[in-house]
């Protein structure tokens, strides 16, 4: 159905009205004159009557012609007080009809669900970045309190300031990678770009990353296009190490990690594949969400950012990057990126 404009129902209400009225009246006062049934004191009684009544009338179907209009603006405004009095589950029904203000009423309900949505993600945030500061800072007072001791001797002694050194280097990690994340959220960091072969940055990153797979025997297995790219550098190279990193931490001892680079014309895609467990479906929906760790057990090796991190700087770039289960076990990640 065509929705009317504001302007024509409120213009056309009000001709209708008159109109009506003054014909109504008209025709009461011309069949009285016609009939001599009223003398000239009388006329000048009628006009008055006449005028009052038009007024009236008029008035009484103004109100009732347009109390679903104010009905409707009326359940606008009260649930904008809510809204502003922290109340974001508030709906007004979506009529139609009148184009504006079926305008309104939806872009009122899209606002006040994207600010629900805000609220629950704030209270997330700050409930996560609290958990995420507390087991740090918590291990930190608690080594260090042992390092404290007379009693200890010189080799636990070490294995706590170790601990401590981790704990630190985790926090330190934590408060980057928020820094980060809000910077490029809000668009702070300028996205310099520079040229830079992109099948040596992954192979750089892999190789930084040699102490980690080693120490679980994994075989690297890549495959990487030539492929000269203009973009961040810097900002790529978290990316590589992020999903390396992840598939270094969830693959089985003795595994593989498989690394390819397939160029296109417009585009190149790296995907990043281990051989563990796979993903939840839970976990595929959720998975890009701050603070998000599917298996809680390698919740000591990670904030829950990396992936986070990844999208948004891979978002940047105009690319897209997903995750899915692998063939016939683990979990693989593709990144796409257009060449310009």
């Amino acid at each position: 159905m065509k929705k009317k404009k504001l302007a024509h129902v409120m213009v056309g209400s009000v001709f209708v009205i008159n109109f009506l009225t003054n014909t109504v009246l008209a025709i009461l006062a011309g069949v009285m004159l016609h009939f001599d049934l009223v003398g000239p004191v009388i006329g000048f009684l009628m006009l008055g009557m006449y005028v009052f009544l038009t007024a009236s009338l008029g008035t009484l179907l103004a109100s009732r012609a347009g109390r679903p209009l104010f009905d409707r603006v009326a359940a606008l405004s009260e649930a904008m007080e809510q809204v502003s009095h922290g109340d974001f589950s508030v709906r007004v029904p979506e009529d139609g009809g009148i184009e504006e203000l079926a305008v309104m009423e939806k872009s009122f309900n899209a606002m006040a669900k994207e600010l629900g949505n805000n609220e629950l993600m704030r209270n997330d945030f700050i409930e996560n970045v609290s958990h995420e500061f507390k087991t740090p800072l918590a291990a930190m007072e608690g080594f260090a309190s042992l390092v404290s001791r007379e009693d200890v001797s010189p080799e636990k002694r070490r294995e706590y300031g170790e601990r401590i050194i981790n704990a630190s280097r985790r926090l330190h990690e934590l408060t980057g990678n928020i820094l980060l994340l809000s910077r490029l959220e809000h668009s702070s960091v300028s996205l310099e770009q520079s040229a830079f072969r992109l099948d040596e940055q992954i192979r750089g990153c892999f190789l930084a990353l040699e102490p980690a797979w080693s120490e679980k025997n994994l075989e690297p297995d890549l495959n990487l296009d030539a492929c000269a790219y203009t973009g961040n550098e810097a900002l790529l190279s978290q990316v590589w190490t992020n999903l390396i990193g992840n598939a270094i931490k969830f693959s089985p001892e003795g595994g593989t990690i498989f690394v390819t680079m397939e160029k296109a014309e417009n585009a190149v895609t790296v995907s990043v594949r281990d051989e563990g467990c796979g993903i939840s479906e839970e976990a595929r929906e959720r998975i890009f969400e701050k603070f998000y760790q599917a298996d809680r057990s390698h919740a000591t090796k990670g904030n829950g950012l990396g992936l986070t991190l990844a999208k948004k700087i891979v978002e940047l770039h105009g690319g897209s990057i997903r995750a899915d289960n692998a063939s016939p076990r683990g979990a693989v990640f593709t990144v796409r990126l257009p060449i310009s």
